[in-house]
């Protein structure tokens, strides 16, 4: 019976340390550099997000193990994302499942949070399937962004932001 209970403690511990762990950057920038870097692509709306895991509304987490991405530039949003959320109508984004899109035609807002970390909200106008993207974007550039939609449940991404250098 010890041997079932620590086993179970060791597995939820094994878990939740690597579902915690934080972002490794091999870019070789310092922490400050990174900072600054981050700083500059979100003000000049210029990087790319890329997702690591996702989890639904009701808390399913999923590692991903293909590409997935954001991409914003002055004048293009680019989603690639999936979905694994509960869909409220029939096909929309082209009936292939996940959350796909370009938008040139979208609403950019970047707030300044605690210690550095930053709220980017895009809102597409030319797609109403998506109501909006929330990237809350820590100062190494560790990202969660949370897509709202308006036919589909919520859906939430981890990831880091990637930026030029």
């Amino acid at each position: 019976m010890k041997t079932s209970w620590y086993s179970l403690l060791l597995a939820l511990l094994v878990v939740m340390h690597t579902g915690c762990a934080g972002p490794s950057f091999t870019d070789g920038r310092t922490s400050a550099a990174r900072e600054a870097a981050v700083q500059s692509a979100i003000l000049s709306k210029s990087y790319s997000f890329k997702a690591v895991s996702a989890s639904t509304q009701k808390g399913r987490n999923i590692n991903l193990t293909s590409v997935y991405s954001i991409v914003v530039k002055p004048d293009l949003v680019s989603c690639d994302l999936p979905f694994f959320g509960t869909s409220f109508s029939g096909g929309s984004y082209g009936g292939d499942g996940g959350i796909r899109f370009e938008s040139t035609q979208f609403e950019y807002k970047q707030e300044a949070g605690k210690k550095g970390s930053w709220e980017v909200t895009i809102m597409p106008k030319d797609k109403p399937d998506v109501q909006k993207l929330i990237l809350m974007i820590g100062t190494s550039g560790y990202t969660n962004v949370t897509v709202i939609s308006t036919n589909r449940s919520a859906m939430h991404y981890f990831g880091n932001i990637e930026v030029p250098k």
